[in-house]
């Protein structure tokens, strides 16, 4: 199979991806059967990928007019879709309020939308506790907080609540996703119980709550879904007031981040009076476009004997900081480096930088079909204007 790479490319592994949707769905109907899976199309995007999640029944999570266009595009209802984010525009905010979608409200300006949508609508709301003050090692930004949602202990979100209700709207939900660090039981578990104590002083009734994604899946000595998911169980059937709701989930990286491998060709090796430099076809670009990566999980095909010999990986770019790793073998022209475990973000944050987007490849089960071709240069001047005298 993997000499018949055309290298840079990124390739899917479909039964790795079946096997993470099989996992979840167990954990779901073991633990909390009402629960919606939306998939988060900012973490990867593929259109193989996102059609396929539709043939499994999972919603589109979207937080942008673009994503939702996409999810439409590919044949979703609006009520199989979940629209996020604080950047809707008026027109796709009341088309998807009005046509039945999950819309989570996440900025003033959607308030102000409110006024135009059909009578009888329903809407959720996204909530901003202050999670720093219970786990403040475990949240992205623990000096300024969370920059999503209306903030809980201010009073903002009662506010706002109390806005949509003297509108006539329905209140159906509440979303609760943090950006953690850790990823740990420990981050829902606050978050879960912060809701059931919100939900039973304000007196809810709601229809679902949303808990965003962020898991661990399949990763040695983390929690898997079953574990998220017992937990899950035990919060929300501690109160009156939250058992039986609709439980909304918004996983990426659990689902695809492990199931995309990203393999390059060493060019060639050179040294100067300190390292020894090994070229590949690839670049750091591809795989951690905002350069926060310490380590990475890889293998080396070569069909030569291996022999230790210190030697830094390199990418094909003009910029200095286009390292990958040092590694400990003798490298030669053509073998093969596998980075794996490389699926979120790093597709969708794609540019094309030097050189057009790579080829991305389906493998199942060992044969490989070809599911986005590399971009060229008719794809990028199709979209644009030439100077002309």
């Amino acid at each position: 199979m993997n000499n018949n790479l055309c290298t840079p490319c990124f390739v899917l592994n479909k039964q790795g991806l079946d096997d993470s949707i099989n996992r979840l769905n167990y954990a779901i109907s073991s633990y909390w059967p009402n629960t919606i899976i939306g998939y988060s199309y900012k973490t990867n995007s593929l259109l193989w990928l996102v059609s396929y999640l539709k043939s499994k029944s999972i919603y589109a999570e979207v937080v942008s007019d673009d994503e939702l266009s996409l999810a439409r595009h590919i044949g979703y209802d609006y009520n199989q879709i979940v629209f996020n984010g604080p950047k809707k525009s008026k027109q796709k905010f009341i088309e998807a309020v009005n046509s039945d979608s999950i819309v989570n409200i996440d900025s003033y300006n959607e308030l102000e939308y409110l006024s135009e949508v059909k009578s009888g609508a329903k809407v959720g709301v996204r909530v901003n506790f202050s999670t720093e003050d219970y786990i403040p090692d475990e949240v992205q930004d623990n000096v300024n907080g969370g920059r999503f949602g209306f903030s809980y202990e201010n009073g903002d979100l009662e506010l706002v609540l109390k806005k949509i209700n003297f509108l006539g709207i329905k209140v159906s939900g509440l979303h609760l996703h943090i950006s953690s660090k850790t990823r740990s039981i420990n981050v829902y578990s606050t978050i879960l119980k912060n809701f059931v104590c919100l939900v039973e002083e304000m007196n809810l009734n709601l229809e679902y709550v949303d808990i965003g994604g962020g898991f661990f899946s399949g990763v040695p000595g983390k929690p898997d879904f079953c574990d998220y998911f017992k937990t899950i169980n035990e919060i929300l059937n501690s109160s009156e007031k939250t058992k039986g709701l609709k439980l909304i989930i918004e996983p990426g990286i659990s689902l695809i981040g492990s199931n995309i491998d990203y393999y390059t060709r060493v060019n060639f090796v050179r040294k100067n009076t300190k390292t020894s430099f090994v070229f590949v076809d690839g670049s750091r670009t591809h795989v951690d476009p905002l350069f926060h990566r310490s380590s990475y999980l890889y293998e080396v095909i070569s069909d030569n004997e291996v022999i230790e010999e210190k030697n830094l990986i390199c990418g094909y770019t003009c910029m200095e900081n286009d390292k990958l790793f040092e590694i400990n073998q003798k490298l030669s022209q053509g073998d093969i480096i596998v980075l794996k475990k490389v699926g979120a973000y790093s597709i969708t944050f794609g540019s094309n930088f030097i050189e057009f987007m790579p080829k991305c490849y389906l493998n199942d089960n060992g044969s490989l079909s070809l599911i986005r071709d590399k971009w060229n240069v008719f794809d990028i001047i199709s979209k644009q204007v030439i100077y002309k005298e």
